[in-house]
């Protein structure tokens, strides 16, 4: 009975330690899920406060869609997570936060999000020169589809300075690429 007992216990021991690994590896993957979500709305809570800080007049005409170069990226690397319903919410958040007419950036947004998601595969295997372009294109349309809807509301004339800050986002895709690349390898999104 002595021996007979010893390994039952060790058997008993065996499944709780099995059934605690299970539990830990499920646990583990619910958090996991969550990590890749908590990563795309901080980089977009951070977009937005880039887009609320205020510039000198001067270097107002140099200021980086952010919201838009997040978009893309996630749009492009995540289509599943963040499509057109994220550009439109997105697009909304910034109408309520600059006080423009609402739906602007909300149609600009959700137009960059679609052809974003739609060429998603063609676009991540481009390098990283041609992903440069290719946002830049994005931008640009971003901003004529909001500057055509201002200048339908407000009479506002388009002037190419407005689109000097598309330059600077495509600038700043490769910084922003590498690190979401390596929030993503992190994360293992």
């Amino acid at each position: 009975m002595a021996g007979r007992s010893g390994k039952n216990t060790r058997a008993v021991c065996a499944r709780r330690i099995g059934a605690d690994r299970r539990h830990a590896v499920i646990g583990a993957t619910t958090q996991h899920k969550k990590r890749p979500l908590l990563n795309i709305l901080v980089s977009f809570f951070l977009a937005f406060s880039v887009a609320m800080i205020p510039f000198p007049p001067w270097a107002e005409v140099y200021r980086p869609d952010l919201v838009s170069v997040v978009l893309i990226f996630w749009c492009v690397y995540q289509p599943a997570r963040v499509g057109v319903v994220s550009g439109f919410a997105s697009g909304l958040i910034l109408d309520v936060m600059l006080g423009s007419p609402m739906g602007q950036h909300a149609l600009a947004k959700s137009t960059i999000a679609y052809l974003a998601s739609r060429f998603h595969k063609r676009i991540s295997m481009f390098p990283l020169i041609q992903q440069m372009i290719v946002v830049g294109v994005l931008v640009f349309l971003d901003q004529l589809i909001s500057s055509v809807i201002r200048g339908m509301l407000d009479n506002y004339a388009i002037n190419w300075k407005y689109f000097l800050g598309v330059f600077v986002a495509m600038l700043f895709w490769p910084w922003l690429f590498y690190l979401f690349a390596h929030l993503r390898r992190r994360s293992n999104i």
